[in-house]
């Protein structure tokens, strides 16, 4: 199986995505055009998987016959965590900033 670039089109869902996961549309043409293995699925959807620079992206690709095109339907890094939404990182930050500043306090007292 042999894909052009021409060939490689994405999904608004993909693109979203792969931005979310730090995943560049370069990288996910590169794993279409030069996987290392792919695994047929169910609904005419294929599994591509390459590694590059030691992260392993993998791609799910539906072929649409009628338009000879491969259509990119979500990519991500296995063993890579979808980032967090920036107000979810800063509630988090403040939560741990607040702790520490608890403990420091504790420490404070049992001192005395």
């Amino acid at each position: 199986m042999s894909i052009q670039k021409s060939q490689i089109i994405f999904t608004k869902h993909a693109l979203s995505r792969s931005q979310q996961r730090y995943v560049p549309q370069d990288k996910i043409e590169q794993v279409l055009l030069y996987p290392d293995n792919t695994f047929s699925l169910e609904d005419n959807k294929t599994k591509f998987i390459r590694v590059i620079d030691q992260r392993q992206f993998q791609v799910i690709a539906s072929y649409l016959a009628k338009e000879d095109k491969w259509l990119v339907i979500s990519a991500w890094v296995r063993g890579e965590e979808d980032s967090k939404p920036i107000l979810d990182q800063l509630i988090e930050g403040f939560g741990r900033g607040l702790l520490w500043f608890f403990k420091q306090i504790i420490g404070i007292f049992r001192q005395k």
